[in-house]
């Protein structure tokens, strides 16, 4: 067997390729290795995206009708049944909650924003419209290697400066002592943090842990922007069977868990700690009470909570 080159052939005993490709088969080629059991074991070789397993970042994506995802990713989704319309409405909520949370930091005057557990960029993203009038600073941290690879592509080559890190967000130390961390953010001036859908995916003990070390890095007058799926919703639920029969820890939590992440902080918005589509901008007017209807006219209930505090201090952007 032959190959053709530039000028050169490369020939191959078909019995000897025969012998290269089954030991490639059954002595553990990159491609044929399994994948550890846990979803956050490193996997080898280092640059390799998981596949195998289903992913946080991309089951959002293939709830909000986006495409990156694996299959994986739409088993799990495919396993949450008649829930999967209110859980659609749940994702498209959040992300319209992050967008409002952004013009508003934007209009405030905060320049600065540390996106942990960031996920897939939105397609219409806000810092990238505000770049070419503002100087923007943003770090974005995810331990899903697709989104680390999709936001390096993304983003070097905006106007704005950028740092992406690979990174669990429960190693908060760590994280703020990296030097792209440090060089991207002036924290001796005010800093957006944003956890947006993803301390249910820490223990107890390490989302108190997490939020601690990040709210205590920032200065005041910082803002610490949050949301959380909420306790108690039967979709809510069957996400997190899911996730947990995939080897994936979920921890819904109840409006008083979740609103002791903003303990020592001033909560801001006409509504304080509310369901994600309740909550407007301070200053804005409280909304009329009426029923909400999701894709299948069915009201998706308290599905996610979300707030916006700010450091205590005279400090601000």
């Amino acid at each position: 067997m032959g190959f053709q080159g530039t000028g050169y052939a490369i020939c191959i005993p078909v019995p000897l390729l025969w012998c290269i490709l089954w030991r490639m088969k059954t002595e553990g080629a990159w491609y044929n290795r399994v994948v550890e059991r846990s979803w956050l074991d490193p996997i080898e070789p280092a640059h390799r995206i998981d596949c195998r397993h289903p992913w946080p970042a991309r089951v959002d994506s293939r709830l909000s009708g986006g495409v990156n995802c694996y299959e994986p990713d739409r088993e799990l989704v495919a396993e949450l049944g008649d829930n999967d319309a209110l859980l659609r409405c749940m994702v498209r909520d959040n992300t319209s909650w992050n967008e409002q949370v952004a013009k508003w930091s934007l209009s405030e005057g905060y320049r600065q924003f540390m996106d942990l557990g960031s996920g897939y960029p939105a397609n219409d993203d806000v810092y990238e419209r505000a770049e070419g009038r503002l100087s923007i600073f943003v770090v974005y941290a995810d331990i899903d290697r697709s989104v680390w690879a999709h936001l390096r592509t993304s983003r070097d080559t905006h106007l704005g400066k950028y740092a992406h890190v690979h990174d669990d967000i429960a190693e908060a130390d760590s994280i703020l002592a990296l030097p792209e961390v440090q060089e991207t953010l002036d924290f001796t001036k005010p800093v957006v943090l944003i956890l947006s859908s993803v301390l249910q995916f820490l223990s107890d003990d390490e989302a108190r842990a997490a939020v601690a070390a990040y709210t205590a890095a920032v200065a005041p007058g910082s803002a610490l922007v949050l949301s959380h799926p909420a306790d108690g919703h039967p979709a809510v639920q069957a996400l997190a069977e899911a996730y947990h029969d995939s080897g994936i820890p979920f921890q819904p939590r109840s409006h008083d868990e979740v609103a002791a992440f903003f303990d020592g902080w001033e909560l801001c918005g006409p509504s304080g700690l509310c369901s994600t589509p309740e909550w407007r901008v301070p200053g804005a007017a409280k909304p009329k009470s009426r029923p909400r209807r999701g894709r299948y006219g069915v009201d998706p209930g308290m599905t996610a909570y979300a707030g916006v505090a700010i450091k205590p201090g005279s400090m601000r952007a």
